[in-house]
């Protein structure tokens, strides 16, 4: 808390945690600011599979994101539309994605592989509790399953999220018996913290689910997968 005087007024006012005119805003938001002025980054990370970049997605995505999304384990695991149609892939390749972008609360990333085809999705989050703290989502496309794409990408989108954005803790949740998205940020060097029962809604009912969370000084202890920008 602390009291300022407003210019021209005499009067004291008490400012917490709300900030007034021409008040400098707290880091991160500032340089955080100028990121998502700018166009969504390119990020490489090498994968026992192969390479795989990270990159904004696009309409040449929507026929694989589409299969992706429809697939089985996509809809008992994850948030997508069920039933998923085309509109929705349309959606999320424009407005969803872009839109996050330009309004400052996530960067939503298609991966891709050594030949540029589509072989999932990433998102890097910025939670409503705390500007600090971000959280992650991800789906890879069956066919690619297997080939270290998923953890290879999260620890470049992570590094990316510490570094440009500015984060100290970027979190996991998933829903209990998601064994294969706990593999990923196991490999990707996330500590598994707890269980929060009855934490989550899913198409109806409540779940008990998994939380974890990555910090800056997680990403030195060396595992498979670095990160480059282009």
């Amino acid at each position: 808390m602390r009291l300022v005087r407003r210019a021209g007024s005499g009067r004291i006012c008490q400012v917490s945690p709300v900030t007034v005119e021409n008040a400098r805003p707290d880091p991160p938001q500032a340089p955080r600011a100028a990121v998502f002025a700018g166009r969504p980054p390119v990020l490489t990370a090498e994968a026992a599979g192969g390479s795989v970049r990270l990159r904004a997605p696009r309409p040449t995505d929507i026929d694989a994101i589409m299969a992706a999304c429809v697939e089985t384990e996509a809809v008992k695991w994850t948030a997508v539309p069920h039933p998923y149609t085309r509109a929705d892939a349309e959606y999320f390749v424009g407005d969803y994605s872009a839109g996050r972008w330009e309004r400052g609360e996530a960067a939503v990333f298609a991966l891709a592989d050594a030949q540029d085809a589509y072989v999932g999705s990433m998102e890097l989050r910025i939670t409503a509790r705390d500007p600090a703290v971000g959280d992650v989502g991800y789906l890879v496309a069956a066919p690619a399953r297997g080939r270290g794409y998923a953890p290879a990408a999260l620890r470049a989108m992570c590094a990316w999220g510490f570094e440009a954005l500015g984060l100290a803790r970027i979190e996991w949740w998933a829903y209990v018996g998601n064994d294969s998205s706990r593999r990923v940020v196991e490999k990707a060097g996330f500590t598994i913290e707890g269980l929060c029962r009855s934490a989550m809604a899913h198409r109806g009912e409540r779940h008990d689910a998994w939380f974890g969370a990555l910090l800056p000084g997680d990403l030195a202890v060396g595992r498979p997968g670095g990160m480059g920008t282009g």
